[in-house]
């Protein structure tokens, strides 16, 4: 974990030599500055830490909390839970210091967009599937299925009635030399 300590008139930041760190980075390679850090956030994260920045600074939430990207000396983006909280104000209540920390979350949120997108794909297959359940009552000999006391249907009818699947016809090895016997060699 990161601390930082942001003087909100000034823009000068003061952080923990771990904040840096945790990005691959010594502390004096990073600007004290709150631009140096915007810099490093991920383009796509910029507009929700800024919403949540705002939401806090004029009192719409007790605290800043954002999960966002942060680039790393590597150039590779980390995922960082950033929470933090405005410690002193003017006398109309405008942001003057805030203090927060900054958490290495990238192997849960990673693991967490993981399993989004396995069950995003879950999602789809079943939806594109349809299953039969259960015991079918087939006829041994004419392959058609009994649908109840009375009525048989064919299995492919049957099949493509209960399920999405479809048939492409075709002969085994066997059924091709029982019904279509090569020509005998003379």
């Amino acid at each position: 974990m990161g601390l930082w300590d942001h003087n909100l008139v000034t823009g000068k930041v003061i952080r923990t030599p771990e904040w840096a760190r945790m990005l691959g980075y010594e502390p004096e390679e990073i600007p004290p500055t709150s631009e140096a850090w915007r810099a490093l956030i991920h383009p796509e994260d910029l507009p929700a830490v800024d919403e949540a920045a705002y939401r806090h600074q004029v009192g719409e939430s007790p605290e800043f909390e954002v999960e966002h990207r942060l680039r790393t000396k590597s150039g590779d983006y980390k995922w960082i839970l950033n929470w933090g909280r405005v410690v002193e104000r003017d006398a109309s209540g405008r942001g003057l210091r805030a203090l927060g920390a900054h958490v290495d979350i990238h192997r849960r949120k990673t693991a967490e967009l993981e399993r989004e997108q396995l069950l995003a794909e879950l999602l789809r297959a079943q939806s594109e599937m349809r299953q039969l359940k259960g015991i079918i009552p087939i006829c041994a000999s004419c392959k058609r299925v009994r649908i109840d006391a009375d009525s048989w249907q064919q299995l492919e009818a049957y099949i493509r009635e209960h399920s999405e699947a479809d048939f492409s016809h075709g002969l085994c090895p066997d059924c091709l030399e029982k019904y279509f016997p090569a020509p005998k060699k003379e």
